[in-house]
């Protein structure tokens, strides 16, 4: 379904660029082989999370993809993590994930797993991992059930960059609490395949407000709905997701409160007290 819609929103994209396969990089850890799990004197040389950032992209290249990654990986060093940043799908596997409390998707898109990978990473989620991500996440694994129940919805298309503001739809949640009301940014506003408020699964945390003549002249009107969620959290699967589909732009990464916002997401669904790793057995 959402392949046969691509062809009317092709110009919701523009401001990507489609690529071929990408070359793995990998970014703040060594990865090895990526098949390998890692070592437990690494892994345990921080009582923090253990977070894999993953940023593979197939069908849209986002120059804001290495900069999220190099400063979530910053960030999480700074905050007690022990971070392993990647491209390469071969770290998919039980053996190198049964040490990482999360898979971080930063703005990943198009299919970038195999079944094997596919396989190891709903194993990782049912032994109570967690999964967060980031933009075009929601456009990652597009003919996956599982990512859907993941994510909640699927990318259906966005108008161009431009200012809004943000609400906070839960002021005590840790992930948002921080926020400016409203918080006003520009970003990719994305409009989903779903109605995320109708999901009772679904923890609402931010929404846009829909400025004056969304989503502009020229852009289907199904952009606009309404209410717009643009970030949510839940349990699912035996493990924890956490989706903002902020991030877009490069400058968002230089955004103090957006770094803050997504650090937290991953630490909510990276809480080790949830999951019994190989290292601490």
């Amino acid at each position: 379904m959402l392949r046969r819609l691509l062809p009317v929103f092709a110009v919701l994209v523009a401001s990507c660029t489609q690529v071929p396969q990408p070359e793995p990089t990998v970014l703040g850890g060594s990865v090895g082989d990526g098949g390998a799990s890692l070592p437990c004197a690494d892994a345990a040389s921080s009582g923090g999370p253990r977070v894999l950032l993953y940023g593979r992209q197939i069908d849209w290249d986002h120059p804001s993809n290495p900069v999220a990654q190099a400063v979530l990986s910053n960030t999480g060093l700074a905050r007690g993590w022990f971070v392993v940043a990647t491209n390469d799908p071969k770290t998919f596997t039980p053996a190198f994930l049964r040490d990482y409390d999360a898979v971080v998707f930063v703005i990943t898109s198009g299919n970038t797993l195999d079944a094997s990978q596919r396989a190891a990473f709903q194993g990782f989620i049912n032994q109570g991992g967690g999964f967060a991500g980031t933009h075009a996440a929601a456009y990652t694994e597009v003919d996956w059930p599982f990512m859907r129940s993941l994510l909640g919805v699927r990318f259906l298309g966005h108008p161009p960059i431009q200012e809004a503001d943000l609400t906070v739809d839960d002021p005590a949640d840790p992930i948002v609490n921080h926020l400016p009301r409203p918080w006003r940014r520009s970003d990719e506003w994305y409009t989903f395949d779903g109605r995320p408020e109708e999901d009772p699964s679904l923890h609402i945390l931010l929404s846009l407000v829909e400025p004056p003549g969304y989503p502009g002249a020229g852009f289907p009107p199904a952009l606009a709905v309404g209410k717009h969620p643009v970030a949510w959290r839940h349990e699912v699967a035996g493990g924890r997701a956490f989706y903002t589909a902020l991030g877009h732009t490069v400058e968002s990464w230089s955004e103090p409160a957006m770094v803050e916002h997504m650090a937290r997401g991953i630490e909510w669904v990276a809480d080790p007290s949830r999951r019994r790793r190989a290292c601490a057995r």
